[in-house]
């Protein structure tokens, strides 16, 4: 009995759920000391997509620490596709292949907080204008922003050293596979 109560305890937190068109999976319960946290797990295609801070869900406030893996993979071949990304600085880690192949998008704007950026995250997005890497960011792996040589797109770390843990194929297959740091 105390295991069918236990079940149903953790049960009422693995839950995923769905607001204004993104979809969460619950990583965290709330406890009396902090709020719950989700990751992201996909959403509905429009121009431009916002992550919230936080998020309510049946009264429960979680913030939004993760961006999973492939969550946003793969809008290349959708008659509606996303430009701009918008992650705020809650969001300490993108999931690998999270925005895998979206042909489309333009930019991702970052807030400082970002400390990982995951395996193939960024990996063919050929219209990625510029990318500014928050200076909070300790680690890129490989492949985070692979693409062909069409991807002329600017990196720019905010950091005044590149983060210490960075992949050995970050920028596979770029022609101008220069990390700019920018120094303040």
């Amino acid at each position: 009995m105390l295991l069918a109560m236990l079940s149903c305890v953790v049960s009422a937190y693995a839950q995923n759920f769905e607001v204004d068109g993104i979809s969460y999976n619950v990583t965290k319960a709330p406890d009396e000391e902090s709020p719950g946290e989700v990751e992201v797990t996909g959403g509905e295609i429009k121009e431009e997509i916002e992550i919230p801070e936080t998020v309510i869900y049946n009264n429960v406030t979680y913030t939004v620490t993760v961006i999973g893996n492939g969550a946003f993979s793969g809008r290349s071949n959708s008659s509606n596709f996303t430009k701009k990304y918008i992650i705020p600085g809650t969001v300490k880690s993108i999931g690998s292949n999270a925005f895998y192949d979206n042909y489309y998008l333009e930019e991702v704007e970052f807030h400082e907080g970002l400390q990982t950026i995951g395996y193939d995250a960024f990996g063919y997005n050929f219209a990625l204008k510029e990318i500014r890497i928050p200076s909070t960011v300790t680690s890129i792996e490989d492949r985070a922003f692979r693409t062909n040589q069409q991807n002329k797109a600017t990196i720019s770390c905010l950091a005044a050293t590149p983060p210490a843990n960075l992949g050995s194929e970050t920028f596979e297959g770029r022609t101008d596979a220069t990390l700019h740091v920018e120094v303040f």
